[in-house]
């Protein structure tokens, strides 16, 4: 995977990989927990359009990292997004998907995530 490259481009320890991989998917467990109240407050369809900005503002972070805390700070930004969409994705599918068709739908979002 990509870490070969981020040990060697940050000269990461394997403490500082570890942080980095378990950033990601801590954020992402947190963030799946509050989703579901923002999905019952703000609605599905923002919850998913605001987890894409997240995604591109995680995304931003990694691209332009120029050292290890901002590394982890777009992992977890990243992560959030990954947990809010992660929850809010197949309920939206399922709401706006016709009877016929749901089951599918979020069968396929499924087997794709």
């Amino acid at each position: 995977g990509a870490m070969l490259p981020l040990k060697r481009a940050f000269a990461l320890t394997p403490t500082q990989q570890e942080v980095v991989v378990s950033s990601t998917v801590l954020a992402a467990f947190f963030a799946s927990a509050v989703a579901g109240p923002l999905n019952n407050k703000y609605g599905r369809r923002p919850c998913c359009l605001w987890s894409a900005r997240i995604f591109v503002v995680g995304s931003l972070l990694l691209g332009l990292a120029w050292d290890y805390p901002t590394l982890v700070l777009g992992r977890v930004v990243v992560g959030i997004g990954i947990g809010v969409a992660s929850l809010t994705t197949p309920i939206y599918i399922a709401e706006m998907a016709a009877p016929e068709m749901r089951g599918t739908l979020v069968t396929v979002n499924t087997f794709l995530v």
